[in-house]
């Protein structure tokens, strides 16, 4: 009965956690909307399909489909917040992403992001799944 109410607790705290995931996720489209006018309709899709499928998947999806939407300053900003994270990533990707802690294009830092980003929902995803095996 104790592993019942373990797993319902960490269920609860997921949910939470996937909530102000997403409620984090829409403010950053409300603000992208604000900047781009032109893609405003691209930036609906994304927030719609995060209403319609609150899910850990389609919050992981929206973030990484953000990053084109980036403005320079925000690309870099969030190029910089992450990789304040690598420590996290097994040695070999830490090192890679070690590598490019100085790159200025801004295609390439946004394509190296995208990666970075995925890696670490990645790691996230992992470490999520043994949790809750765990219980």
């Amino acid at each position: 009965m104790n592993s019942l109410r373990i797993l319902n607790r960490l269920m609860r705290q997921e949910q939470y956690m996937l909530h102000q995931f997403c409620s984090n996720l829409q403010t950053m489209i409300t603000r992208l909307i604000g900047q781009h006018n032109d893609l405003t309709a691209s930036l609906e899709a994304l927030e719609k399909h995060l209403e319609s499928d609150v899910s850990w998947s389609s919050a992981n999806r929206v973030e990484l489909a953000l990053i084109d939407f980036y403005d320079d300053i925000t690309l870099l900003t969030e190029w910089q917040r992450r990789l304040a994270e690598i420590n996290r990533l097994p040695k070999h990707l830490k090192e890679f992403y070690e590598e490019h802690t100085g790159e200025a294009d801004s295609s390439k830092l946004r394509a190296l992001l995208v990666r970075l980003v995925s890696d670490l929902q990645w790691f996230r995803e992992s470490k999520r799944v043994v949790r809750f095996n765990e219980s």
